[in-house]
């Protein structure tokens, strides 16, 4: 019984000197203008991020690039849908 006492006090000391934990990342949310879904499936050392985003009153996919702030959508010719994945 004492071993078990002295165990948990050793514990509880250990677990107040614990700090909280911080983030070494930041969340961004993506959002295509005028589209209802975006979703990004890649980004580079740049900062450079791709991925897809959904037409507003079509169910019809095209990729996308976003760079510097700044959005490029792109299709495969003759495709009914794109997505750029890296």
């Amino acid at each position: 019984m004492k071993q078990l006492l002295c165990g948990l006090i050793v514990l509880v000391l250990f677990a107040s000197r614990l700090e909280p934990g911080h983030a070494d990342y930041t969340f961004t949310t993506l959002d295509v203008p005028g589209s209802p879904s975006t979703s990004a499936y890649g980004i580079n050392n740049s900062g450079q991020v791709v991925g897809v985003y959904e037409e507003p009153l079509a169910p019809r996919f095209h990729a996308f690039l976003l760079s510097g702030g700044a959005y490029t959508s792109f299709d495969v010719p003759g495709s009914t849908g794109t997505a750029a994945y890296g």
